[in-house]
């Protein structure tokens, strides 16, 4: 999830470049790579973000599943990418 996410970009900015007048841009630039981390890893750790489903319209129907592609007869080739 980045800054843009929460529409904190715009203050953002300014505080980024402020730090790093006072820090520097390789402090600045790992610590916000670190938060970014942080997001991700809890994108993936906490179940109930791993597992969120969009909520369907009112009135919308469920999809039936797409049918699973036939595997190609014995003996035939297969094109390799």
């Amino acid at each position: 999830m980045s800054l843009t996410g929460f529409g904190l970009a715009p203050p953002a900015h300014p505080l980024f470049g402020a730090a790093v007048a006072a820090a520097g841009p390789a402090p600045v630039f790992l610590a916000s790579a670190g938060l970014g981390a942080c997001g991700g890893v809890a994108g993936l750790l906490v179940p109930a973000v791993r597992t969120a489903r969009l909520a369907r319209p009112a009135g919308a129907k469920a999809r039936a599943p797409a049918p699973a592609a036939a595997p190609a007869p014995r003996g035939t080739r297969t094109a390799k990418a």
